[in-house]
């Protein structure tokens, strides 16, 4: 065994300087404690915060502040790539333990977050029932649904009927993304007995990027309004990102008018005057918002400026025009067997169009003018993906920060010049700062007293071990 005293003797040294560094900062700091960790279990001489001898109130405060701020430790997805072509990943699809199968259960789950948080923070309703009341409103009041797991539980959740209905009223949005085997999956959750308090509603949002890199965009199919329940209040938004003009017809577009929502969202991939105009009637002096998402599709040219500036139109407030660009080739079957594909366009072709549409909103009137904004979106917005979504707005031109800078520079520096006394100083940035014109230095200031907070970590048999000294002097 003497072999091992070289191997172990640096480790030893290192440990006890480190030990020797804890107990001399605790003899200097005013505080200090010593935590203990084997394996999992932890021993510590800290004394625990006394969170239920604060006032209701601010225990809900603070617990739903750090549900808040849960949100920023959910993980990206890493980007997946695929090396070897698309047989690789028809090959990927036969295999049974592969998420696109019907039947597939992930050991890791498909997602590490939930409704936009955390899966640790859902664990938090079951601490105590004062938790549970108070974070159950948050966790539910944005349902997303994305993934085959999600919605295999939300869709059981519905059927079990078991406190179903007591959980999805506290949702005021949902957003329904891919994942669901059949439509009747999406039909279900929509016309959800209990889903009648909803505000905003958003319909495939991401339409036709898929979800997940290893599975094609699933095809488009019919979908009529009507399915939307009636809402006690009048919805603030719907998102619909279906292209209208092959997946509707006219008589289910007549729910809409029933559904009145503020801000509507609509994708089109040939959009025409006679769809903008049916449009306008149904909700034209409803909706103060009309975004139209163009997902420019086939190898033809893009639809003139003139139809997305056509008169139907003007009986909206407020139009909103995204122009999609996806970030690689899809195909959309329709649900007549068609198919459309989405390349990825010339920059050229782009770049024409938007400079013809800009060109025929600088000729339009003033009021116009105001109606209108014209955004180029490369991508989509995919939750838990490494690649997001590039926005850039183009009309109206956006005001550069740094010109804003430089002439609030300008102003800054006219007021010091108008506000200045003489060569002995005193102007307008002294002022600023508290002193007088001709005064004297401010006297100094009392030595302040010293504060730290030092922590000494020492780790043991590979981690397995942990020792931690903490102290702090105030």
């Amino acid at each position: 065994m003497a072999f091992l005293i070289p191997l172990l003797l640096p480790h030893i040294v290192e440990a006890g300087a480190n030990i020797g560094i804890g107990i001399s900062n605790a003899i200097q700091g005013d505080h200090s404690n010593v935590s203990f960790q084997i394996g999992g279990k932890v021993f510590t001489s800290r004394k625990s915060f006394d969170l239920g001898s604060l006032p209701p109130e601010l225990r809900v405060r603070i617990l739903l502040d750090a549900l808040q701020e849960s949100v920023d430790y959910i993980q990206p997805a890493p980007l997946a790539v695929d090396p070897l072509g698309s047989r690789y990943l028809e090959l990927q699809r036969q295999i049974p333990l592969h998420a696109g199968q019907k039947n597939y259960r992930s050991i890791y789950g498909d997602t590490v977050s939930a409704n936009g948080y955390p899966i640790s923070s859902w664990r938090w309703s079951g601490v105590c029932r004062e938790w549970r009341d108070e974070l159950r409103a948050g966790l539910w009041k944005d349902l997303e649904v994305v993934g085959h797991r999600p919605w295999r539980n939300l869709l059981a959740m519905i059927e079990s009927k078991k406190g179903a209905a007591d959980i999805l009223k506290l949702a005021k949005t949902v957003t329904l993304r891919e994942g669901f085997d059949s439509t009747s999956d999406l039909y279900a959750i929509l016309s959800c007995p209990a889903l009648d308090s909803l505000e905003a509603i958003s319909i495939l949002p991401d339409y036709p990027t898929p979800f997940h890199p290893f599975i094609p965009p699933i095809p488009s199919f019919a979908f009529g309004f009507q399915l939307i329940r009636t809402q006690k209040d009048r919805l603030k938004s719907l998102v619909y990102g279906l292209p209208l003009e092959s997946s509707t017809n006219e008589a289910s577009r007549q729910q809409l008018a029933v559904l009145r929502p503020r801000h509507l969202t609509l994708s089109f991939v040939r959009p025409t005057i006679p769809l903008f105009k049916e449009l306008a009637g149904l909700v034209g002096s409803t909706t103060e918002t009309l975004v139209i998402q163009y997902i420019p599709a086939g190898s033809g040219r893009l639809v003139t400026s003139n139809i997305l500036l056509c008169e139907p139109l003007q009986d909206f407030r407020k139009i909103i025009i995204h122009l999609h660009l996806p970030s690689q080739r899809y195909e959309i079957p329709g649900p007549f067997g068609q198919r459309t594909f989405v390349p990825q366009k010339d920059p050229q072709v782009i770049s024409e169009f938007l400079a013809s549409l800009i060109s025929a909103l600088e000729v339009e009137e003033e009021e116009v003018k105001e109606r209108y904004e014209v955004w180029r979106v490369e991508g989509w917005d995919i939750p838990g993906a490494a690649h997001q979504a590039t926005k850039r707005r183009l009309w109206p031109e956006i005001v550069e920060v740094e010109d804003e800078k430089r002439e609030m520079e300008e102003v800054v520096k006219e007021m010091a010049e108008a506000s200045g006394s003489g060569a002995s100083g005193g102007g307008f940035l002294d002022k600023m700062m508290g002193k007088q014109a001709g005064g004297s230095a401010a006297p100094p200031k009392e030595k302040e007293r010293q504060h730290w907070d030092r922590e000494t970590n020492l780790r043991l048999l590979g981690g397995l071990v942990n020792l931690r000294l903490e102290s702090k002097k105030h």
